[in-house]
Order: C-alpha cells, then sequence, then structure tokens
C-alpha cells in the first residue's frame, strides 16, 4: 500500500484534538488515511462522530453508490471521550474499507448520516443528522494492466478448487460440479475476481451465485469468496474444460501474481438407446419410414439453424421477461421471505441493469445499507426485515415510471 505522510497529519490532530475549541469542532469527520492507493487495493477509510452525551443505538449511514467501487463497513466502532473548552465530547469512530476498479480520481461525496445520543451521560435522547464531508483519493493502475483485466490487489491470495467426482469417465447426460474458493488478506470477499465461465460447445455450463465471507481481527480483513460451477456433459467424446488463470498486483512487491488451474480431462461415454424387437414388416412399415425420415429432417434444420432459433428465442423472452422486471421481483419476493442472501443477489442484478446515470434515493441507499451491514456486519444475519427495502424500493420503481410518463408527455403537439 503505497502509504503517504498523511498518517502523520492524522496523528498530529489526534493528539491536539484536546485543544480544538468547542467552537471549531465538527460533528462528523471523515478522511482516507492514504493520498494513492492500486486499483483494487483495500482503502482505509475513517469516519468520526462527535456529541455532547453518549450514543444511542447504531448511527445509520446512506452510503454512496459508486461505479465499479464497493464501501464495506470494518469491524465495530470504538468510542472515546475528548475535552474541549472544559466540556466533555463523546467521539465514536467507524472504519470502512474502500475497493475501485476504476483508475483515477476517486470521490467519495458526502452522504447523510444519522445518530441518537443522550443529553449528557443520562439525559433524554437527541437525534442528530448530518452530512459525512466528501473525501478523494488516487487510484493508480498496476503497471501493464490491460484496461478491461479485473485485478485484485494484495500481497496474499490462495486459490484452491475441488470437483465432484474428481475428473475421469462419465456417461452421456452427467453432472459434475467444481468448488473454486479465494482467500486473501486486506480484501472483502465482495471484491474478488469471479471465475472464467469457459466450457467447450458439447458442456452445458451452470453457475451459481457466490459464497461470500469477510473475518476481521484487530482490524485485519480477511475476506473469501467461493464458487460453484456445475457442467453437464451432452454429447460424448473427450472433453476438456480448460485452464483458468487468477492474476492480482502484489503492491509490497510491486508485481503481478499468478495462478493457474490447470485443465481437466472427461471422457464421456455414449448413452446406448434401449430397443425391442418389432413385428414384422407390414404394408403400413413405409409410413413409418416416411415419418421417421420427416422427423430427422425437421431434427436436422432445427439442428442447422439453432443458433439463428435460440436468438429469436433470447429476444423474445428479454421481451416477454425483461431481465430488469425479473430482477425486480426477486428482490421484493426476497424482502418479503426476509431472506437476507438471495436480496443481495437480486439487488446487484438489478442494479447491474440499471444505465450509469441511475442515483438510488436516499431511502433506498440507506435501506440497501442496512441489508450489506446485516449481510456482513458483525450483527445476527436472521434479524434482518426487508419491509424498509421492499417499501423503498417499491417507491423508487413509482417514482421512475412516473418521470417517464412525464418525459413523454413532455412532446410538443404535432401540427396539423
Amino acid at each position: 500500500m503505497m502509504v503517504s505522510l498523511r498518517w502523520l497529519g492524522l496523528l498530529s490532530i489526534w493528539l491536539s484534538a484536546a485543544y480544538v475549541s468547542a467552537e471549531d469542532l465538527q460533528p462528523v469527520e471523515a478522511n482516507i488515511a492514504v493520498d494513492k492507493a492500486w486499483v483494487g487495493q483495500r482503502i482505509p477509510f475513517r469516519v468520526v462522530l462527535r456529541a455532547k452525551g453518549s450514543f444511542e443505538g447504531a448511527p445509520s449511514f446512506s452510503m454512496p453508490q459508486i461505479p465499479q467501487t464497493v464501501i464495506v463497513k470494518i469491524g465495530s466502532p470504538t468510542v472515546s471521550s475528548e475535552q474541549h473548552d472544559d466540556e466533555t465530547w463523546f467521539a465514536q469512530s467507524h472504519t470502512f474499507a474502500i475497493f475501485s476498479q476504476a483508475a483515477g480520481t476517486l470521490t467519495i461525496p458526502a452522504f447523510p448520516v444519522r445518530f441518537s445520543h443522550h443529553e449528557g451521560f443520562t439525559g433524554p435522547v437527541q437525534d442528530e443528522e448530518h452530512q459525512v464531508p466528501e473525501v478523494t483519493v488516487v487510484v493508480e493502475d498496476p503497471p501493464g494492466r490491460p484496461s478491461d483485466q479485473f485485478i485484485v490487489s494484495t500481497n496474499q491470495l490462495e486459490i484452491a478448487e475441488t470437483w465432484k467426482p474428481q475428473p475421469g469417465k462419465f456417461k452421456q447426460g452427467d453432472i459434475v460440479a467444481r468448488t473454486i474458493t479465494q482467500t486473501a488478506k486486506n480484501m472483502t470477499g465482495m471484491a474478488l475476481a469471479p471465475p472464467m465461465e469457459n466450457a467447450p460447445s458439447s458442456v452445458s455450463l451452470y453457475p451459481s451465485s457466490p459464497s461470500v465471507h469477510d473475518k476481521t481481527d484487530r482490524g485485519d480483513l480477511v475476506g473469501q469468496r467461493i464458487d460453484t460451477l456445475k457442467y453437464r456433459f451432452d454429447q460424448p467424446g473427450t472433453v476438456i474444460i480448460p485452464e483458468s488463470t487468477y492474476t492480482w498486483w502484489d503492491p509490497d512487491k510491486k508485481q503481478f501474481g499468478k495462478k493457474t488451474l490447470p485443465a481437466a480431462t472427461f471422457e464421456v461415454e455414449a448413452v446406448q438407446q434401449t430397443t425391442t424387437a418389432g413385428s414384422p414388416a407390414s404394408e403400413n412399415g413405409w409410413r413409418w419410414m416416411a415419418l421417421l425420415l420427416l422427423l430427422l429432417g425437421t431434427v436436422g434444420i432445427l439442428f442447422w439453424q439453432r443458433e439463428w432459433l435460440f436468438d429469436r428465442y433470447r429476444k423474445l423472452h428479454a421481451v416477454v421477461y425483461p431481465p430488469h422486471k425479473v430482477a425486480a421481483k426477486k428482490l421484493l419476493r426476497a424482502c418479503q421471505r426476509n431472506d437476507l442472501v438471495e436480496a443481495e443477489h437480486a439487488w446487484a442484478e438489478w442494479q447491474n441493469l440499471q444505465e450509469a446515470s441511475f442515483t438510488p434515493s436516499s431511502d433506498l441507499a440507506a435501506a440497501v445499507h442496512e441489508l450489506h451491514a446485516a449481510r456482513y456486519g458483525n450483527g445476527s444475519s436472521s434479524d434482518w426485515s426487508g419491509e424498509a427495502l421492499s417499501r423503498a424500493f417499491r417507491l423508487q420503481l413509482t417514482e421512475g415510471k412516473q418521470k417517464r410518463r412525464q418525459h413523454e408527455n413532455a412532446l410538443p403537439p404535432m401540427n396539423v
């Protein structure tokens, strides 16, 4: 990590906090501890809340949605007290980690935070709402990195795979499962690379949603991503699943690391069709032969035009079942069932189908942040309720429809 002298500046600020007057004291402060970072590297982001009394409950951050960027809450907040002009202030420090795949100047815009505190130690509870200040950091591309390559920046990345069953002899129609596990330091599982989905045309590939886990120990973050790919052998013969290469950038050594998962070979045996002896040919036998030839001809034409037919089918399916509406229904069903994992996957799927200029409402952004906090925070994920997310998401959809109608009605009348 390219750590700058800003650490010394932050240290001096912390040491001199007692000498800051109450008039100059800010209720919310934010800082990034580095001036520069690599693409895909953990960027430490710290937010400090202050109040004239002990804090009550957990604060709510309406985290901004930034393209190609993930912001993750790390660990639990730390609470301390400060003296300013003979007044005692309580300070609550929150640690986040930022991961970005976009090179250039990364701006975290100001965003709302809501928290509650007592007046003094035991006084009535007072609600506060403030803006977390905007912060910026420069994100640099590792030298020689292709612009479209997903990169992970870490000094330790472990990759392992298992096959069930092991590669060997199989029959046509059999299915084999491949599990790839990635574990990295100073990373969140959400920022690890997806697997390569490459397979020969004689194999049907069925990827599943990744399983993501994060662990923190005294500020140290370890992220894990587990992907399961299932392959079905549709045709007999020798089938080779190509090798997969994972590349990452080591910020300490300033060089690329690489690991290749070897190709796997399968011998697929054709399934013999069971036949029964029929009666001697009769005068109607030619009809059955003609029907068989017609059937074979039809199958041949369908096979010959399979790409065109599949393309037409996909276009028709996209018209009848628009992907963004399908993803929206998945999200609402997951919220209704309070299914935290499915809701997270459905939200990511729906968000990826929106335009780059899409910005969620403050209520929806807050609900999504609560979803991520319940998924990856230290609390119990079983306590999460999808009611707030469902309500905010339905309102977002309604507002989107109204904006489209207003745009259509804004067209000038035609001259007659």
